[in-house]
């Protein structure tokens, strides 16, 4: 399988060019989104099964942060469990939005950092909506570094192959991007 290469300056331009990737159809799917200074990879891997196995969904996105950011995130929506575990006293951050808090499992040990990143209506609304998904900050060795590099990673149980609804999940990624780690002017 090859891996595309998408080089767009506006979402529009993101939605365009998925749109006719996915024309065909996808059941696997990777490429380098190239977007405002940053290089973000995005894996689709649909495996519909048959006989008896049963299939498997999946879409992540992955870009490394330039600069560590110096605190831990894990967000993912709320299941059944966690709802159990916040009545024995689990704890997750509460950011002050009650449709997104009621959804929204928030993991950090910086709560001022979580309620910047999710301070705009639109990601709130596309992070409470999702299910079977998780963002976080994770790091990983490199070769030739001796140090892990930082990642924002998102990961759902899904093939998202509707390039309108990809691409919405993609502008919400990238706005949690840019605040974990801004790129300079």
């Amino acid at each position: 399988m090859t891996e595309s290469i998408i080089r767009a300056d506006s979402m529009d331009e993101v939605t365009s060019i998925l749109s006719q990737e996915f024309a065909d159809g996808v059941f696997e799917y990777n490429a380098q989104i190239l977007y405002k200074g940053r290089t973000a990879l995005l894996y689709i891997d649909i495996d519909p099964g048959g006989g008896f196995e049963s299939g498997y969904e999946s879409t992540s996105l992955k870009c490394r942060l330039e600069h560590d950011p110096g605190f831990k995130l894990a967000i993912h929506h709320e299941t059944l469990i966690d709802g159990i575990g916040k009545f024995f006293g689990m704890q997750d951050i509460e950011i002050g939005y009650e449709e997104f808090d009621k959804q929204v499992v928030v993991k950090s040990d910086n709560e001022k950092k979580v309620k910047e990143l999710f301070s705009d209506p639109k990601v709130r609304k596309l992070f409470a909506g999702l299910h079977r998904y998780n963002l976080h900050i994770v790091h990983h060795p490199l070769e030739g570094e001796e140090k892990k590099a930082a990642f924002l990673e998102f990961f759902i149980e899904e093939g998202v192959t509707d390039a309108l609804r990809l691409a919405e999940i993609f502008s919400a990624f990238y706005s949690v991007l840019e605040v974990i780690d801004p790129i300079p002017s």
